[in-house]
């Protein structure tokens, strides 16, 4: 592994564990964490690669943004795990960031069909994603999913993240090593 990829990763474990810390025991990633996250990975890439580094950091924090608001706005993603995603696009590039975001989408899948058996509340929920679904075909509109102030009821989408990321640094260390 090369030194740029070592810090990297040593910037994104922190980061990560930082954001399960606080969405764990506050239910909010702070701005602390992710805003010197996202500065430190585009200083990081333009030491790396110049200007070149640097819209690559851009392009790695700005696209989750433009895409992942959509999924504030219906309540299915807090603002904090926006920042999250685009925090880890700065540091690692907007591929790693997709993958990361695919593999934390399936992980908190499994987590939540976990804890839904586990609170005998599959059917149910199930059953208000249906009524979700069908309302939003038949009105032909996307509303909010569930209510934003149900604290109680929030899933802690940083213990997807976790994994999800660290799966994906896995595997670009894993793919680097084999091409070395």
């Amino acid at each position: 592994m090369n030194e740029i990829l070592l810090v990297k990763s040593i910037l994104i474990f922190i980061t990560l564990g930082l954001a399960l810390y606080y969405d764990i025991y506050q239910q909010k990633i702070k701005n602390q964490i992710t805003l010197p996250a996202a500065i430190l990975g585009a200083g990081i890439n333009l030491f790396d690669k110049g200007m070149d580094g640097l819209l690559y950091s851009l392009k790695g924090w700005l696209v989750p943004i433009i895409i992942l608001i959509a999924f504030y706005y219906i309540n299915v993603m807090g603002a904090g795990d926006i920042k999250l995603f685009a925090a880890v696009g700065a540091i690692m590039g907007l591929p790693f960031v997709f993958y990361s975001f695919v593999f934390s989408i399936y992980i908190g899948g499994l987590i939540a069909l976990v804890i839904l058996i586990r609170k005998k509340l599959l059917l149910k929920q199930m059953n208000h994603l249906y009524k979700y679904l069908k309302y939003t075909f038949l009105v032909c509109t996307v509303s909010a999913y569930g209510n934003k102030d149900e604290k109680n009821n929030k899933f802690i989408f940083a213990a997807a993240i976790f994994p999800g990321t660290l799966l994906q640094l896995i595997l670009t260390i894993w793919k680097q090593g084999g091409q070395a």
